[in-house]
């Protein structure tokens, strides 16, 4: 017995030692994945500066080609020298690939890809609206000095400068901005790796002494540990000798165990019932939950506009088709009526059917309505509303759906259609 404590207290005395092994083999191991994660981190911040400056460098060009392309066109204005069309017609056959290019390299960051996108869309228009009438004008040998014309292609072209001016602007901010970036990251990973280091090295000599420690308190508890064996002997024979009275109960507790077996029985069979009737509820709320969730989603997916309004005429819950309609988002609908979303010329015409619907409980089909959103009051729209009861009570209807379908591309094609038809007349 005292030799089995005495190999006890060696293994737990090897256990001590090993610990500043570990230590330190666990500090070289956070240095490593410290070097890991900041060359990595320094690796994008690298790959990110080579692309701003590469995007900078690029939109410097497409500036100075949009630059030619302009001189070359006012050149020719002055002086109806077509020969001054060429600096013009290259920076054309150049420019494109260089906004394409843009709009590549952005793909991956949604602001600066719509700064290309806005780059390219201002070119297009100072092209369409301005430079292609233009040239179509002189080539028919008509005048050219209208003032106005000129203000417009000014302003065309102006749009053009600025959407470059502020690409190239972000871009080189962007450049100079991770530059210092870098030179941080490097200080901090270097300060970082150096308190790491601090940091092993005072964990490595505190987990030595407490080994040292324990060692001379391992080998003053083996001693004792030693002594300790020899009455354990003859606390054993005093155990030995109660178990023999223990056998005696033996028989007594057998017999209780039987009972409790009779007990434990009877009480499965009420479990198993109570399981039985749990996991039928269980499916039961399953099934509500997953049509609830159906119905949910082919509210939310649907293309057409769908609303709810209670009693008092507000919005109680929009999906997003509707939300699309009214010009918000669907939360910024709820809570309001139609007044605030067409104004109240409209809003009182849609609220009046709303109304008749709420007091007779009899649905409204195919309502078309004409007005303005208030938050784009200058664009004319035209829907196609649908109205039906929802939910009844013993006080009545207790709110009203909406069904709206925007249809003013269709009715201004009708317009466009009529136009051309008395036009052919």
């Amino acid at each position: 017995m005292a030799q089995g404590w005495t190999l006890d207290v060696k293994g737990a005395l090897n256990s001590k030692l090993r610990r500043p092994f570990w230590v330190g083999l666990i500090g070289l191991i956070v240095i490593a994945l410290t070097l890991l994660g900041f060359y990595s981190l320094e690796s994008r911040v690298e790959r990110a500066t080579f692309r701003s400056r590469e995007l900078a460098r690029i939109s410097r060009d497409a500036r100075s080609l949009s630059v030619d392309q302009e001189t070359g066109l006012r050149g020719y204005l002055i002086s109806g020298n077509v020969i001054l069309l060429a600096p013009k017609k290259a920076a054309d056959r150049a420019i494109g690939p260089k906004l394409d290019t843009l709009a590549t390299l952005t793909a991956d960051n949604r602001s600066q890809h719509d700064r290309a996108i806005a780059i390219r869309r201002a070119v297009s228009q100072w092209n369409r609206g301005y430079v292609a009438p233009t040239l179509e004008r002189m080539s028919r040998h008509e005048p050219f000095s209208d003032q106005r014309d000129n203000l417009a292609g000014k302003e065309l072209f102006d749009g053009v400068r600025g959407t470059l001016d502020s690409f190239i602007g972000y871009q080189e901010t962007r450049y100079r901005a991770l530059l210092k970036f870098d030179v941080r990251l490097r200080r901090t990973a270097l300060g970082l790796i150096l308190i790491e280091i601090v940091i092993i090295g005072v964990a490595s000599l505190a987990s030595g002494k407490r080994a040292a420690r324990h060692t001379r308190q391992l080998l003053e508890t083996q001693a004792m540990l030693e002594e300790q064996a020899v009455e354990m002997e003859y606390q054993t024979e005093q155990l030995q000798d109660q178990a023999v009275h223990l056998e005696e109960h033996a028989h007594e507790a057998e017999m209780a165990l039987k009972r409790l077996a009779d007990s434990n029985k009877h009480l499965e069979a009420t479990i198993a019932k109570l399981q039985r009737a749990e996991a039928a509820a269980t499916r039961a709320s399953a099934a509500r939950d997953e049509t609830q969730s159906l119905l949910d989603s082919l509210f939310d997916a649907s293309p057409v506009g769908f609303g709810l309004l209670d009693r008092s005429l507000k919005y109680t819950a929009v999906n997003a088709a509707m939300a699309d309609l009214c010009g918000m988002p669907a939360t910024d609908v709820l809570g309001i009526g139609p007044r605030d979303l067409v104004g109240p010329e409209t809003g009182e015409e849609v609220e009046a059917v709303l109304r008749n619907v709420m007091n007779t409980g009899d649905p409204v089909v195919n309502v078309p309505v004409r007005g303005v959103l208030l938050t784009d009051p200058n664009i004319e729209r035209h829907w196609m509303l649908s109205y039906f009861p929802v939910g009844k009570n013993a006080d009545g209807v207790l709110g009203v759906g909406i069904v709206a379908v925007e249809t003013t591309d269709r009715k201004r094609l009708e317009d466009q259609l009529r136009q051309a038809e008395k036009m052919e007349a």
